[in-house]
């Protein structure tokens, strides 16, 4: 029974690559045609999971969006900032930062409106060592 149990592990755990390679795939495949766009991150807001310099691809945004997703939006006033939704309401969402200590986000300026969110973060590239998703 160990000897199966230990086989059936393995073979999940070389599903989960193959899955996640297959995804990459797609959404470079997406990005190749239009379908996502690429920013770049810039300060340590959203630290540890997003680093100063670090590239994610983004979905654009068709409908609602879901609390606790990384999203890219245009912060009124601010630019565009990639943070996580913290709550949302009818036609605003409350953004923040994962590192809040070294940020500007929805606590100080307030909610944004849906509109302004371009898109949810698919995937993301950490400059000089390998996509993360």
């Amino acid at each position: 029974m160990g000897a199966c149990s230990s086989i059936i592990a393995a073979a999940a755990k070389v599903r989960s690559k193959i899955t996640g390679k297959a995804r990459l795939a797609k959404e470079l495949a997406s990005w190749a045609f239009g379908r996502r766009r690429l920013f770049r991150v810039r300060g340590s807001s959203m630290t540890p999971e997003l680093e100063d310099g670090d590239w994610v691809l983004v979905k654009p945004l068709r409908g609602g969006v879901s609390i606790g997703a990384v999203v890219v939006a245009d912060f009124p006033g601010v630019g565009i900032v990639v943070k996580r939704v913290r709550s949302r309401g009818n036609a605003t969402v409350a953004l923040g930062s994962d590192n809040p200590s070294d940020a500007t986000d929805s606590r100080e300026l307030g909610s944004i409106a849906v509109s302004a969110v371009i898109g949810i973060v698919t995937e993301q590239f950490r400059a000089g060592i390998s996509w993360r998703h």
